[in-house]
């Protein structure tokens, strides 16, 4: 009995798709087919219908996807990312369908609402995005939407984040801290230099060169003070890579340090803002 059914199920599959009309199909018929092989020229061009009319529905269509996106398959977040980043769709369609999930009783479904709407600049819908800073599945989703967003008015919410015993939070506030570009946090991000994971210190690190010339004052006070470690080696690099010689005044009286990883760091620094070749500095046959 079981074969018979599945026998009938593919008869009536093989009849439609001989008149294959994607117009007349349903959303999941749709999707189905926007993920099936390309086995021959005919099925390809299906599949390709299939996902022309998918793209064509917009707002529908993620929508659908965004009611699915809890389920286990890859997939559902896979094409929902390609029609708000990749084709995309446009912001006054996608960012309504997305508002409408952020209260979702989901946390998956939340947490991809926000991460989608961070594709769009949206910075007047932050005071939608706060309450999923309070839930710890959500939050990093929402510091990212509010950093791409460059919203200057949620830094006193995002700051403290920078010290969440998480180290995928941590990381991702210091990310959300360099696209806001805010100079009153660079004493913020200078405190992450000593950070206990090498991940969320090279974060740092990176967003503290974005700021340019208004960093290297905070940097070098900071390296007046620090002690021998990661810290003061992190300030040393920054100030490398910053590239103004500026940071000259700040690294050159550190060539004579008893510690030889500083000396090294101060080296290197000093050769990218001179301009000398580092692979000369780093010696013969070395990288």
């Amino acid at each position: 009995m079981k074969g018979f059914f599945i026998a009938i199920f593919f008869a009536a599959f093989f009849a439609r798709a001989e008149t294959f009309d994607p117009k007349k199909m349903s959303f999941m018929e749709l999707f189905s087919q926007s993920q099936r092989a390309g086995d021959t020229a005919e099925h390809a061009e299906w599949r390709d219908l299939a996902n022309k009319e998918l793209i064509a529905r917009g707002p529908e269509s993620l929508s659908n996807l965004m009611d699915r996106i809890h389920v286990e398959n890859v997939m559902i977040g896979v094409y929902a990312i390609q029609l708000v980043k990749t084709w995309p769709l446009p912001k006054d369609q996608a960012v309504p369908v997305l508002l409408s999930f952020v209260g979702s009783p989901r946390e998956v479904t939340r947490k991809m609402a926000v991460f989608l709407l961070s594709f769009y600049h949206a910075p007047e819908e932050a005071e939608k995005i706060y309450p999923l800073l309070e839930s710890e599945k959500t939050r990093g989703a929402a510091i990212r939407a509010l950093g791409k967003w460059r919203v200057t008015n949620a830094l006193p919410r995002i700051e403290p984040f920078l010290h969440d015993e998480k180290e995928r939070v941590r990381i991702v506030t210091a990310n959300a801290l360099r696209d806001i570009g805010d100079p009153r946090e660079i004493p913020a991000l200078i405190a992450t230099l000593a950070d206990p994971v090498f991940t969320v210190r090279n974060t740092s690190a990176r967003a503290l060169v974005t700021f340019g010339a208004s960093a290297i004052g905070p940097i070098a006070g900071a390296l007046r003070d620090a002690s021998e470690g990661v810290a003061k080696r992190q300030l040393i690099r920054c100030l490398g890579d910053l590239k103004d010689t500026r940071a000259l005044a700040s690294l050159r009286p550190l060539l004579d340090s008893g510690d030889y990883e500083t000396r090294s760091d101060v080296q290197h620094s000093c050769d990218l803002i001179t301009g000398k070749r580092a692979d000369l500095w780093f010696g013969p046959g070395e990288d």
